[in-house]
């Protein structure tokens, strides 16, 4: 993303000659947080025990359940 933000920065600004900075920004903002790197967890040995596991597989189905096969259409 940091090469596709730069790439359309640098091409608005020198081939269409418009202002195009904001990519430029956010192409240089993206970099310099990506080299920072993940953090590792607090404590990844720990097992989810039966109350959390049970959370996460009804917030995925709440979650899966807010997708439908058909869009919806609206009749006039």
């Amino acid at each position: 993303m940091p090469f596709l933000f730069l790439g359309i920065g640098i091409y608005v600004n020198y081939i269409l000659n418009k202002n195009g900075s904001i990519w430029l920004i956010w192409g240089i903002y993206i970099v310099v947080f990506s080299m920072v790197g993940h953090p590792e967890p607090l404590e990844d040995n720990i097992n989810l025990d039966k109350g959390r596991l049970g959370v996460g597989i009804v917030t995925f189905a709440l979650g899966a359940l807010c997708f439908t096969l058909v869009p919806f259409t609206i009749v006039q």
